[in-house]
Parts: structure tokens; sequence; C-alpha cells
């Protein structure tokens, strides 16, 4: 069936007119016309909650190992110091542990007081021990005679008499009294009368170390010698010491000690006797010159020899000759 022509048809709306510029607007509707149907609004698509990614934490295992490895290098290296320091500065530094260690070790002062003080550089105080100044032991022979021969001297007590010199079978002996010091001095030995010849040091070393029955070794003015304890009688010792002296001398030094004397002093002479060096044994003459002198002659020994090598019966006479320097006394005959 066709469709029915409407009766009031409604005309079309006039085109609008078209504007050139200008903000666009909507046109009012007019009454009558109907409006478009408004374009229906799109759904909202719904609303999901997306769940919070927490981040991902990475494996510590590899960096936990580094710095174990690290801390245990750090630790041997400061250790590897510590020795160092402990082998190079330390052990080698000696322990201070005295005032005489103090003034040893670098660094230390030592104050101007008394006691006198250290102090090491790390402030360590050290007090010098100061001993009691002992009290001198008095010298029993300050006061004694002294007895100057040609090749030595020797002090004896000042209540004893001047000593006595004899020649005997070529040696010189001094005879101190009263109580009978003897030194025998023979050049190259000493004569004996019981074998009728001189006997070398040795000689009589050996035969004095058969009898005697107390030896020892002892030091007189510098040179090894020994010492004999002979016994005379039932009640006197004599302590008889041997040496071999300069220019091959021979010395016999005795003097025997009857009960109730005192043997300590024989040790108190022996300490004083010395032994003369050239220049002591010599005498330098004086100006003037002597011109006149007497005609007395010493008999050898002592020998009287001058610097010229010549033998003079005085000393007047050697420093009368001016080629002569000095002269000097002597056991045995001179150089000439």
């Amino acid at each position: 069936m066709d469709n029915p022509t409407p009766t009031n048809p409604t005309p079309p709306p006039p085109a609008p007119t078209p504007i050139e510029s200008g903000p666009s607007y909507e046109k009012p509707a007019e009454a009558g016309f109907p409006q478009p149907p408004a374009a229906p609004t799109p759904p909202m698509p719904p609303v999901v909650s997306q769940p919070v990614q927490q981040p991902i934490e990475k494996p510590k295992s590899k960096n936990n190992f580094l710095m174990v490895v690290a801390t245990i290098l750090l630790i041997m290296a400061v250790g590897a110091i510590g020795y160092f320091v402990y082998k190079n500065l330390i052990a080698k530094s000696p322990a201070i542990a005295s005032y005489e260690d103090c003034t040893k070790a670098k660094g230390s002062v030592i104050q101007e007081s008394f006691p006198p003080v250290c102090v090491t550089k790390n402030g360590q105080r050290f007090v010098q021990e100061v001993s009691p100044t002992p009290t001198p032991t008095p010298d029993i022979t300050a006061n004694w005679k002294v007895f100057t021969a040609s090749s030595f001297s020797i002090k004896y007590p000042s209540d004893w008499a001047e000593p006595t010199t004899q020649l005997l079978s070529g040696d010189t002996r001094h005879v101190f009294q009263p109580n009978n010091l003897t030194i025998t001095v023979g050049s190259g030995g000493i004569y004996s009368q019981t074998l009728g010849k001189k006997e070398s040091y040795d000689e009589i070393v050996t035969n004095e170390n058969k009898n005697a029955p107390n030896t020892k070794d002892i030091i007189v003015s510098r040179i090894p010698a020994k010492e004999y304890i002979n016994t005379i009688g039932a009640s006197t010792i004599e302590p008889e010491v041997v040496l071999n002296g300069p220019n091959n001398n021979v010395y016999i030094i005795s003097m025997p000690f009857p009960t109730g004397t005192d043997p300590a002093l024989f040790d108190q002479i022996l300490s004083t006797f010395k032994f003369l060096d050239e220049s002591q044994s010599k005498t330098n003459c004086q100006s003037p010159r002597p011109e006149v002198c007497t005609m007395e002659c010493i008999e050898p020994p002592p020998y009287i020899c001058g610097s010229d090598g010549k033998s003079y019966c005085t000393a007047c006479q050697a420093c009368s000759n001016k080629d002569v320097a000095w002269y000097k006394m002597s056991t045995t005959p001179c150089e000439q």
C-alpha cells in the first residue's frame, strides 16, 4: 500500500546565510522546527585498579662476598703495617731501664742537677746513682825513703839504715838493714854459690819450682815474676821474687821474716819497686860545667857511663867533659 501524501506539508527551512568571519554560534531553535537528536554519550570504560608492583630486589650474595674479601684484605694490610712498624722501629729500639741507657738513647736530655737526671724523648726520667765517696786508704809508704839504682828504684821504711852495695861474682847486691832486705842484680843471670856458676832466669825458676813448696805468679813493675816462699829453720820464712827485667838483667828480691814479724811488710816494699826507663836513668850535665873534680874513683859497680860511651870515676869527671851531654849509673860495664 502506498504512503498517503500529507495534507499540510512542512516547507524546508531556508538555507542559512553563510557568515564569512566571526565567532561561531548556534542558531536558536525556531519554533516549530524539530531539533536533531543529541548524540549519545559513549560509555566510559570501567576503572579497574591495577596492583602496585614491588621493585624486584637484586641478589646480594655477590656484593656480600666482595665486602668480606675487602675487609679481610684491609685487616691483613693493617696487620702487615703494624708488624713492620714493630719489627723495624719498636723492636729495634733498645729498652731504656737505667740512667746509663738513657744517656745513650737518641733524643735524651741530661738535666743539670745533682744528682744528674736524664729524660728520654717520651718523658721517662732516670736519676744517676751517686755512690758515696770512698775514704782513701792512707799510703803507708808515702814518707818512706827512696833508693835509686842504675835500673830501678824502691822505697824502704824511714827508720831503716841506708843500703849497702856489694859486688859478688859479677852480680850487684843491695842490702837493707835491719831486716836484711836483699836485691841482687845480674846481667844474664845470677851466680850460684852452690853450683859454682851463673844461672839464667829459666834455670833459676826451674830449680826453685823443685825446691819451694809454695809458688805463685805475680806482677812487679808491669813485668811477670815468680814468688817463692822458702823456709829457713823451724820459725823463719823467706819470700823470694825472681824476675827477668829489661836489658836481660835478672833480679832476685828476698827478705827473711822471723817469728813475730809481719810478712805484709815485704809486699808493701815490693809494691814500690819500679824499673827506670831510659830517660829516668840518665842525668843531664848542667851548665856551668865543673872545672875541678876530686881524683877519687868510685869502685864499680855501679858504673858511671857518659853519653860518649866511656866510663868515669865520678859524675863530676863525666860532666867536666864538654863532649858528655849526660851520664847514667849502670850495673854492667859501659859500652865504649
